[in-house]
């Protein structure tokens, strides 16, 4: 059973293990939770030195910190004394309705008019900033009645099919207005401070680039914004797979709009994770605490950095799911033993929870723990008396489609091996009561 965490138990405010990226204005300060990439930030500080324009692939592994990355360093990038660049703090989603150059830009214009409002609402009394969010609002879904009337913006506006869509503006009045928002930025003060130019994020082409279809409309709405990504004082980061790089460069007429470099993330090493988590603690101390309790040992964090691979959103995600086993008041720290078997715990509640786990399943999952997590095709059709086609749909697929079990081919034998995800499973099942229920189950005849 799930056990909602009481951080407050620990001496802390909220939870340090927030999976979340990092982002300007949130709980904890962007500015001091953000912990290494010094590299990173040094190549990018070379690339907006000598250039009054960028277009930059961000390629990494999903978890491994891209969106936290950018987000620090455009906070960066706003702050300097000398060149700063204007951001809006949330990063554009990648997705289907984005993949269009009127539906991207209205996204950036909505998105930069969000900022201004926040930072500076003056601002929004001038003329431009007023046509921009009437722009910007009549381009929404919006119902009309009761005699409410429309008002233009100097826009050539078109009705769609009918008036509780949202109204149709022209792409060239959109890409005009995208200019003159870029030019208003550089000549007038935001907040007492000028801007050189605008940072624009977008996120998540992973999701879009790992399918076939979506990886075409990818492919089409780049090759439509080409011009727009090569517009003066604008500095686009596109973050995605470690394949962005190969995708982007596949076709000249998208290379050329790009920067020739593109900044590849790998996984922050074991200490810069361990000093991040403790760095997050310290921020998020209760007030009215001396010292907060770390809920975990350093070697949990070790422990789990190895069975993730260094991907930091997995490694925050396993601890929450440890605490969430913890029954009542957690008053010491956790060490790495008690954890990862906390952990296995949580997986075999999560089996239950996500498969039809029947008696004959559950002992063939029990059977490949005890295994030591690795068996072979021809031990489960020789185990459980059944036939290849039977062992393959009743007792391996729905393990797999759900990402528990893992088959791969080699020295002519198909092995089935347990995931990372739910390789904790193995010291879980080390505890006596695990023990007792593997041998109840062999004990009892099987029938398939």
């Amino acid at each position: 059973m799930i056990q909602p965490i009481n951080w407050h138990q620990f001496g802390l405010k909220k939870n340090p293990y927030d999976t979340r990226p990092l982002v300007e204005g949130d709980a904890l300060p962007l500015e001091k939770a953000f912990i290494g990439r010094k590299r990173e930030c040094q190549f990018l500080d070379a690339q907006f030195q000598s250039a009054d324009r960028l277009c930059m692939a961000v390629c990494g592994n999903t978890g491994v910190g891209k969106t936290s990355l950018i987000n620090y360093y455009k906070y960066r990038a706003k702050q300097k004394s000398h060149r700063p660049l204007f951001s809006f703090r949330r990063e554009i989603e990648a997705n289907e309705y984005i993949l269009n150059k009127t539906n991207f830009l209205i996204e950036i214009i909505g998105s930069v008019l969000q900022e201004i409002q926040l930072l500076d609402p003056s601002i929004m009394k001038d003329p431009l900033m007023k046509r921009l969010r009437r722009m910007v609002d009549m381009t929404q879904p919006i119902s009309f009645g009761g005699g409410v009337s429309l008002f233009h913006a100097n826009a050539h506006v078109e009705r769609g099919g009918n008036l509780d869509g949202p109204l149709h503006v022209s792409i060239a009045t959109i890409e005009h207005y995208f200019y003159s928002l870029i030019s208003f930025i550089r000549t007038h003060k935001i907040a007492k401070r000028r801007y050189n130019g605008l940072i624009v994020h977008i996120n998540n082409l992973d999701i879009l680039l790992s399918h076939a279809l979506t990886t075409k409309l990818v492919m089409h709405f780049l090759q439509e914004m080409r011009d727009i990504l090569q517009t003066s004082h604008v500095y686009f980061f596109f973050l995605g797979p470690t394949t962005l790089f190969q995708f982007v460069y596949s076709e000249p007429r998208i290379h050329s709009a790009f920067c020739h470099s593109p900044l590849l993330l790998e996984p922050l090493t074991k200490k810069d994770i361990v000093h991040a988590l403790n760095e997050r603690m310290r921020l998020l101390q209760s007030d009215d605490v001396k010292q907060y309790i770390k809920p975990f040992e350093d070697r949990v964090i070790y422990s789990l950095y190895a069975l993730y691979e260094g991907d930091l959103r997995s490694i925050m995600s396993a601890l929450n799911d440890i605490l969430s086993q913890c029954e009542g008041p957690i008053h010491n720290t956790l060490t790495s033993q008690n954890a990862m078997w906390l952990l296995g715990k949580e997986r075999w509640s999560r089996i239950e929870h996500t498969i039809r786990f029947t008696k004959k399943r559950k002992e063939f999952l029990l059977y490949l723990i005890h295994q030591g997590g690795l068996v072979h095709y021809d031990q489960i059709i020789h185990q459980f008396q059944t036939t290849p086609a039977n062992a393959s749909a009743y007792y391996i697929q729905p393990f797999r489609e759900v990402g528990i079990l893992t088959m791969n081919e080699y020295s002519n034998k198909k092995w089935i091996t347990l995931t990372a995800e739910y390789s904790p499973l193995m010291l879980w099942a080390q505890s006596k009561s695990i023990e007792e229920l593997f041998k109840k189950s062999q004990r009892q005849p099987i029938h398939v």
